[in-house]
């Protein structure tokens, strides 16, 4: 950067002084490389370190690790001991955080970072693995599902990162293997530390917690990456919380129509693994009722689906493993509703129609070559039958807890709008969805109380979720 301003800079800061000294602080810290923080991006601060201190791109970074070992040797307990291991990986993402921040340039540096990153998930995964039954575990677990969500947004950005480095396979291989021990250790909660069902009511509300537009989308993928790596006596319950999420995410949408929204452009620039992405958008876009929305959906798909093959992404394994993947769904899906036909609700089956119909056309393509296109029709595929299967495994005895749910997070909102100076009893947009959600939920109870109409109850439940999940997008 030169400093030499011309006159024209030098009269305008005289005449806007506050304005012109922001413009010199903006030119001198772009001068040193340092990018400002989107709302989307996750900071230091979001890990709880202010300052971050000596990074790994320095080569005294090993004064830092001896502190941290002796630190390590005051702790006794085991709770104590993982808090530490927690606060020491805090401390390594925003290191990680604070080397993108100062545009370093160098891949050694992020390697190193991410390398440190993984050695310390690591850690902590043996330290969480000895907390079932300590008091206080609920609590720690609370803080590091946050937590776990801010790593992975931390992490995913990465993976193009130098993309055009001869070397940036090795920081791709490290990222990977970076999320694949946090997905792990993640999943050390469930059954070990705490219930199954636990586990899933405090994923959903540390995914609520985020501060990203897209934060129940970022948690599916997570989800996602959580079914490659769960016991099979965990899927059932993944899919639901998947599913849970995804009908959040839906309510999120439908408030685009209502207000000014930066989704639509989130979904379509977000950085990170593009695969991953490109198959949560057909799995949110299963749950999407509104046809004005579905259309601006498939138009962010089409285009990622354009970036996809244009980074040539898509092998013939790749296709290979992802119809393979829709074939196990189909299967799956089948057996479930097998005998059930004459109470599987005609929405269900349409589902299952249009899955068998998009697994055709896929492995026809895949049958001529043609592995871009099977690998879409083979994604289409899965998140139908992915999306009818869900539709079906809420079991009659969840019915009453998921209204219990339902209710406790509409009066939060209640209380928010409240809090906030909403007249949530005018005549306002935001008061007639109110409404509309206190009939919805009247609606469900009696319908409930009856337990009759099973696919009738289990529809009013995913309409609810959506509805919540709008209201929330509105007090935002």
């Amino acid at each position: 950067m030169h400093f030499g301003l011309d006159y024209a800079i030098l009269q305008f800061m005289g005449n806007n002084l506050k304005k012109g000294l922001f413009l010199l602080l903006i030119l001198f810290f772009a001068s040193f490389g340092i990018e400002f923080a989107s709302a989307e991006e996750v900071t230091s601060s979001d890990f709880g370190i202010e300052q971050t201190g000596i990074l790994p791109s320095n080569p005294f970074y090993f004064f830092k690790t001896w502190g941290r070992n002796i630190r390590q040797t005051f702790s006794f307990s085991d709770l104590a001991r993982a808090e530490l291991q927690l606060n020491i990986l805090n401390e390594q993402a925003a290191e990680i955080r604070k080397l993108d921040e100062l545009n370093v340039l160098k891949l050694e540096a992020f390697l190193r970072a991410v390398d440190n990153f993984e050695k310390g998930i690591s850690a902590l995964g043996l330290r969480m693995a000895v907390l079932k039954g300590v008091p206080g575990a609920d609590k720690f677990v609370e803080n590091f599902l946050d937590k776990a969500l801010k790593y992975y947004d931390l992490l995913d950005v990465l993976v193009y990162k130098f993309e055009n480095n001869q070397n940036a396979d090795k920081l791709r291989e490290s990222v990977a293997d970076s999320l694949d021990k946090l997905v792990e250790v993640v999943l050390v909660v469930p059954n070990n530390i705490v219930s199954t069902k636990k586990f899933m009511e405090g994923f959903e509300l540390a995914s609520s917690r985020q501060r990203s537009e897209l934060r129940e989308f970022r948690a599916v993928e997570f989800v996602d990456r959580m079914e490659l790596q769960a016991s099979a006596d965990l899927l059932s319950a993944m899919l639901r919380l998947k599913d849970s999420l995804l009908l959040k995410f839906s309510g999120r949408l439908q408030a685009v129509k209502i207000g000014d929204s930066n989704i639509m452009n989130l979904l379509e620039g977000s950085t990170g693994d593009i695969l991953l992405r490109l198959k949560v958008i057909d799995e949110a876009r299963e749950k999407i009722v509104d046809s004005d929305i579905k259309n601006q959906i498939n138009i962010v798909r089409n285009r990622v689906f354009d970036k996809v093959r244009m980074k040539n992404l898509i092998s013939e394994v790749t296709a290979k493993d992802t119809l393979d993947i829709a074939q196990d769904k189909l299967n799956e899906v089948a057996s479930t509703v097998v005998g059930q036909s004459s109470k599987t609700s005609a929405n269900v089956a349409q589902l299952i129609d249009r899955a068998r119909f998009n697994f055709e056309e896929a492995r026809k393509f895949y049958e001529e070559e043609s592995f871009s296109s099977a690998y879409s029709q083979a994604l289409s595929a899965g998140a139908a039958a992915e999306n009818a299967l869900s539709q079906v495994l809420i079991d009659g005895n969840d019915f009453k807890e998921e209204l219990r749910n339902i209710k406790l997070y509409f009066d939060s909102l209640s209380n928010i709008a409240r809090k906030a100076g909403s007249n949530i009893a005018s005549e306002s947009k935001i008061s007639k969805e109110f409404k509309d959600a206190e009939k919805m939920i009247a609606r469900l109870s009696d319908l409930i109380s009856d337990n009759k109409n099973l696919f009738q109850i289990r529809k009013n439940i995913r309409e609810l979720k959506m509805k919540t999940s709008l209201l929330s997008q509105m007090l935002e």
